[in-house]
């Protein structure tokens, strides 16, 4: 199984890691995750793979757990540490993990 989505022409889901997301709660935890979770709808991912006719995959449910950008001051002067930031990102998963179960 490849660690990118296939780009195969005509897109191949055997090769492709997409549809074992189907029916699953996702979560995007990166820095703008926020912006990736409004774009995660059916409608913009068919578009933007229109050309090799990649389908939506039909998780569940998109969240995200946006945090620090790590190059910001203002990141270096809340973490002064990559421990302390990566301990609030775990903490944060964590909660986001309790509401569900």
């Amino acid at each position: 199984m490849r660690q990118e989505p296939d780009r195969s022409i005509p897109s191949s889901d055997e090769a492709c890691y997409l549809p074992f997301f189907k029916g699953k709660r996702l979560l995007i935890v990166r820095t703008f995750a926020g912006i990736l979770q409004k774009r995660a709808t059916k409608e913009i991912f068919e578009g933007v793979w229109s050309k090799i006719g990649k389908k939506w995959f039909y998780s569940k449910e998109v969240d995200a757990l946006e945090f620090p950008y790590g190059f910001a001051n203002e990141t270096h002067k809340k973490y002064s540490m990559a421990i302390d930031l990566f301990k609030y990102i775990t903490t944060e998963i964590e909660k986001k993990i309790s509401i569900l179960l």
